[in-house]
């Protein structure tokens, strides 16, 4: 047998979330001003995002609804 290498292997893929929760309607206010503020759009993704963290929405696989194929799939040696 050959001799073997570490190999980082990544790769990018498109995944829709969704999960149904009961919202304090304060944040959902929250969320509806923040749609339609001057933010730019990184400050009103990170205050949407800290909102839906409050309710376990992190990106865990029980939330996956759809997901594409793995793309752009890297092989990078590790020394």
């Amino acid at each position: 047998m050959g001799n073997k290498v570490f190999v980082s292997i990544s790769a990018e893929m498109k995944v829709k979330l969704s999960k149904t929760v009961e919202m304090d309607e304060e944040d959902y206010e929250e969320y509806l001003s923040l749609v339609d503020s001057e933010l730019s759009y990184s400050d009103i993704d990170s205050k949407i995002a800290a909102i839906a963290h409050k309710y376990n929405f992190d990106g865990s696989p029980d939330d996956w609804v759809d997901f594409d194929d793995p793309e752009e799939i890297e092989f990078k040696v590790i020394e």
